[in-house]
């Protein structure tokens, strides 16, 4: 059942603030829509806005985003906290962890991504399923927001479709190829993940919706497609961005505290109803029913207002909530 959602007030809905867990959406929440991801604008403020937050929030704060790991960290400062390619990777206080493939092809949660570069203890892990997420911190600079400044390195390395860990073979891969040579359609290939996105041949939407709903055939059970705003993409069955959420809020700094989420688009709707049942503040940036957020703001810019007015009233407040200690090390455990 849909409902028309009211404007969110600013100022009145910033009560018990401090106890906040802050999540936000990316694309087309914090920032812009652009024709490409890699050409959004990050406002120079905001990076310094959000590390305040963070700080204000007791380190409760985490993007949620359709990018990698690796993406985020190319707009953002990478101390932030994180869910990757809507749920299928994540960062908590420091600390990387993914969903990895296990035999047959079936995925499992919770391992950590370490900093060893040894090559037989990495050999070691790749068997075990535990493998190093493609495009992640520390595996390239991060830019400052707008155009990247040239073509991802690792996926100028080793092949677009091979930064996934999709098992990409046989009919699957030549049903790729085809949408490859889509006029305006372009693949991302994530971890675990891959994006058709068609926001520059919008005349291509029925086209790719068949070839994609024909590789997920390829695939098999332990995938699903989700529909973006002009982007098709294939995803473990567990990866969702309700579930990023839900796994943040098990742990601490979240533990405890009122999740706030907010987001733009269809793919942040399962957010929006975690949030809900978790007794937060689900607030959607744009316009249109058939939502589950109970809260609007109308643009990006707006939503980066009422940021900056969150900052100030985090300020005046008392002393924030402060982390809740132990948090690192009992990560690992709240994660598996």
């Amino acid at each position: 059942m849909t409902h028309r959602v009211p404007s969110l007030d600013p100022v009145a809905s910033l009560a018990g603030a401090e106890r906040w867990a802050l999540f936000l959406d990316i694309d087309g929440t914090l920032l812009e829509l652009a024709p490409h991801p890699d050409r959004v604008v990050v406002p120079a403020e905001l990076p310094g806005r959000l590390r305040r937050l963070s700080r204000a929030l007791g380190g409760a704060l985490a993007l949620v985003s359709g990018r990698p790991l690796g993406g985020i960290d190319r707009l953002f400062p990478r101390e932030l906290d994180a869910v990757g390619t809507h749920g299928a990777e994540w960062r908590l206080g420091g600390r990387m962890y993914g969903l990895a493939r296990a035999d047959g092809g079936v995925e499992r949660a919770g391992y950590a991504v370490g900093e060893e570069r040894d090559g037989q203890r990495q050999t070691q892990r790749e068997a075990q399923g535990q493998v190093r997420l493609p495009g992640a911190a520390g595996e390239g600079e991060r830019g400052g927001g707008g155009d990247s400044g040239g073509e991802d390195p690792i996926k100028a390395a080793v092949g677009p479709l091979a930064m996934t860990r999709l098992p990409l073979a046989g009919p699957a891969r030549d049903l790729l190829a085809r949408l490859e040579r889509l006029p305006g359609v372009w693949l991302e290939a994530k971890p675990l993940g891959l994006a058709l996105h068609y926001r520059q041949a919008p005349d291509q939407g029925v086209v790719t919706r068949d070839l994609m709903e024909t590789v997920l055939r390829a695939l098999g059970p332990a995938y699903r497609l989700q529909a973006g705003k002009e982007v098709l993409e294939i995803l473990p069955v567990q990866a969702s961005k309700g579930a990023g959420i839900r796994r943040l809020m098990a742990c601490p700094p979240y533990r405890g505290r009122t999740p706030v989420f907010v987001g733009d688009d269809l793919t942040d709707e399962d957010g929006f109803g975690a949030v809900n049942a978790l007794g937060g503040i689900s607030i959607r940036v744009g316009t249109g029913d058939g939502t589950q957020a109970r809260y609007r703001l109308a643009t990006p810019a707006a939503l980066r207002d009422w940021l900056e007015r969150l900052e100030i009233h985090l300020a005046s407040a008392s002393s924030p909530a402060s982390a809740d200690p132990g948090g690192a090390e009992c990560a690992a455990a709240c994660l598996s």
